[in-house]
């Protein structure tokens, strides 16, 4: 924000050079440097002090958000060369709570609510059990990576928190 000198929008009438557009057209010219030196600096901090709890959550996600910059503009040579740089940075560490399903531990053994066709002859398996001879070995394996269930519920049993963080730097200069 610091970078900038002006803006202008213009949402009807402007001229061809901006092209064909059915919204508007914003310009934004950034600032340039001057005989004298100047600059600015800014932070803002937001955190999870003052968020409440997500409905569905075991616990409060945490929420860091630190965003900074600085701008610093001069001479390089008197009343001829200016220089102007702007630095800005956003960190923000957040969690978003996430409901998922995951298979019960009978399903993992092959034993299900409903029944299951056996896909070789096409009826049902007896007791709406998979014989574990037809399990596939290799989704065994796979299926020890897959988290167990937190609760009972056939659906919508596995709640966790899934990191959505973001690094945004910004660098703009101009002379």
């Amino acid at each position: 924000m610091d970078a900038i000198q002006e803006f202008k929008v213009v949402t009807n009438g402007y001229s061809a050079e901006f092209g064909r557009s059915s919204s508007g057209v914003v310009s934004v010219a950034i600032k340039s440097g001057t005989n004298q030196f100047h600059g600015s600096a800014f932070e803002f901090l937001r955190n999870d002090a003052a968020d409440a709890r997500n409905l569905f959550a075991t616990d409060q996600p945490p929420y860091k958000r630190n965003q900074f910059g600085a701008s610093a503009a001069g001479p390089v040579i008197r009343d001829k060369t200016f220089l102007f740089g702007d630095f800005e940075a956003a960190y923000i560490r957040q969690s978003t709570t996430t409901l998922s399903t995951v298979p019960l531990a009978a399903e993992r053994n092959g034993s299900f609510a409903s029944a299951i066709l056996d896909p070789n002859t096409g009826s049902p398996f007896p007791g709406k059990q998979i014989p574990l001879s037809r399990l596939d070995p290799i989704a065994q394996k796979i299926l020890g990576f897959v988290p167990i269930p937190q609760t009972s519920a056939a659906t919508s049993n596995y709640n966790y928190e899934s990191p959505s963080n973001q690094d945004n730097r910004l660098w703009q200069s101009s002379d």
